[in-house]
């Protein structure tokens, strides 16, 4: 489970970098209109999370890692992630949809409660994720405890 290859964890770390800018860039643009103080420290943590979370999993500098912390850190990304798209889902950033007259296909409501899902989801994957990480870690020193006995 640890053992991800080096490209899949350095487009984690570029995506994670990418949406964590998008989110404290929304955040700073939204600040002063009427948007609930929730939403908008939600993207900045959000956005905070994402782009450390995406510099350890990238390690530009070349320094030493823990693999169980980027570990880690990619579900934190994962949990991350579906915070982004709850907050959308929950905030009235679709609202210019009703420009393209979308709503004669499908109400933008679904629209709305879809990307909540799909956040939702991101969300329980990376608490999934890091639940199979501890158990691994326990596992792994049990197993450490009986041969040491």
């Amino acid at each position: 489970m640890i053992e991800q290859s080096r490209s899949v964890q350095i487009f984690q770390g570029i995506i994670s970098v990418i949406l964590g800018g998008v989110s404290i860039l929304l955040a700073i643009f939204l600040h002063q209109s009427a948007y609930p103080i929730v939403t908008l420290i939600t993207f900045f943590v959000v956005g905070l999370t994402l782009i450390f979370s995406g510099d350890y999993l990238i390690n530009p500098f070349r320094l030493s890692v823990n693999p169980i912390k980027q570990q880690f850190l990619s579900e934190m990304c994962l949990i991350a992630y579906g915070a982004f798209y709850v907050n959308i889902g929950f905030s009235q950033l679709l609202q210019p949809l009703s420009l393209f007259d979308i709503s004669q296909f499908i109400p933008p409501v679904w629209i709305r409660r879809g990307i909540s899902s799909i956040g939702i989801l991101l969300i329980i994957g990376g608490i999934y994720g890091i639940a199979g990480l501890l158990m691994e870690q326990n596992s792994q020193e049990a197993e450490e405890n009986t041969t040491i006995d």
